[in-house]
C-alpha cells in the first residue's frame, strides 16, 4: 500500500488535520515529519522525527525576499525524503476524494498550466540521476536569497527535455487539482458549490491552496460558510467540532473580494500604484530571469 509523507512546522489547524484525515479515510497511511511535538493528529497519522531526513539547521538556510522560507525548505525536505524512503509526498492542503494506485518506484508528476510541475503531490524515483541533480541544484542555493518557488522550478528545469518520454508519469490537473489556483475562492463561497462538485466529481484529490487563504487572512479555525464545497468536504469527515464556528458567507465574500481588489490594484490610488510598481517590477523581472535559467 502506498504511504504518503509530509512535513510540518508549527501548529496544525483544522484545515490541515482534515486534509490528513481524508487520506486515512481512504485507506492510506500518512507519515508527518516534524522537529516539534504536534498534538491533535488525526487517528492513523504517524508522527516521525524530521531529523531522520535532514538536520534541523537546514530549516533556516533557505531564504526568499530576505526572510527564511519554510516553503523552500520543504521542497528540499521532500527531495531528500524520496531518496531515503518510498513515501509519496503530499502537502497538508491536499484533500483526498478517492484512492488511487501509485508505484513508489515510479515518477509521479501533476502538470499545471501546460508545463509546470506542481510539487504539492509528488513522487520521484529514489535512485534516479534526475533526483540527485535536483538535490544538488537545491543545495546550491543554500543561504542565498532566491525567488519564491525557485526550488520547485528545479524539477521542471531538470526534466523539461524529457517530457515527450514521460507520458505515463505526467498526470493531468483535472484528475488531481481540478480547480486552478486562480479559482481558489470557489471552494469557500456557496454560490460556486455546484461548479466545484461538477469539476471534482471524478477527481482523486483537490488542492486547497492554503498559502492563498493565509494571505487573504482566512481564519482556518472557522469552517467555510454553510453551502460551500469546502464546508461539505470538512463536515463529511465529521470534523465540524474541530472548528470554533462557521464563517458567515458575507464575511468570507468580503475577504475574497478585498483580496481580489488588492491583487488587481483596483483599490489602490495612483500614488500607491507608483509606490508599489518599482519593487513589483523588480520582483517580476527577477522571477522571469530565474524562470528561464
Amino acid at each position: 500500500m502506498t504511504q504518503f509523507g509530509t512535513f510540518w512546522s508549527g501548529t496544525l489547524t483544522p484545515y490541515e488535520t482534515s486534509c490528513l484525515a481524508s487520506f486515512i479515510k481512504n485507506g492510506f497511511e500518512v507519515v508527518l515529519y516534524s522537529y516539534e511535538e504536534i498534538g491533535d493528529l488525526p487517528s492513523g497519522v504517524l508522527k516521525a522525527d524530521a531529523s531522520e531526513i535532514v538536520d534541523r539547521s537546514y530549516l533556516h538556510r533557505f531564504i526568499t525576499n530576505g526572510a527564511t522560507s519554510v516553503a523552500l525548505f520543504s521542497d528540499y525536505f521532500r527531495y531528500l525524503m524520496f531518496q531515503k524512503t518510498n513515501l509519496c509526498w503530499t502537502d497538508t492542503d491536499i484533500f483526498m476524494l478517492q484512492g488511487f494506485k501509485l508505484n513508489p518506484n515510479d515518477n509521479f508528476f501533476v502538470v499545471e498550466d501546460g508545463y509546470n510541475i506542481c510539487n504539492a503531490l509528488l513522487r520521484m524515483n529514489s535512485t534516479s540521476l534526475e533526483l540527485k541533480e535536483i538535490i544538488a541544484k537545491t543545495e546550491s542555493v543554500l543561504d542565498k536569497d532566491v525567488p519564491w518557488a525557485a526550488t520547485q522550478s528545479f524539477i521542471r528545469k531538470t526534466y523539461r527535455k524529457k517530457f515527450q518520454d514521460m507520458t505515463e508519469s505526467l498526470k493531468q490537473p483535472e484528475e488531481f487539482m481540478p480547480l486552478h489556483h486562480r479559482e481558489y475562492y470557489k471552494f469557500v463561497l456557496p454560490e460556486f458549490a455546484d461548479e466545484c462538485a461538477h469539476k471534482c466529481k471524478n477527481a482523486k484529490t483537490v488542492h486547497l491552496y492554503n498559502n492563498i487563504l493565509d494571505r487573504i487572512g482566512v481564519c482556518k479555525y472557522l469552517l467555510p460558510p454553510e453551502g460551500s464545497y469546502l464546508h461539505h468536504l470538512f463536515t463529511s469527515l465529521g470534523h465540524a467540532s474541530h472548528f470554533w464556528g462557521v464563517y458567515p458567507a458575507p464575511v468570507m465574500r468580503t475577504l475574497v473580494d478585498g483580496w481580489r481588489m488588492r491583487y488587481s490594484g483596483e483599490c489602490l490610488g495612483v500614488k500607491s500604484i507608483i509606490k508599489q510598481a518599482i519593487p513589483s517590477l523588480n520582483r517580476t523581472t527577477r522571477n522571469s530571469i530565474w524562470k528561464y535559467l
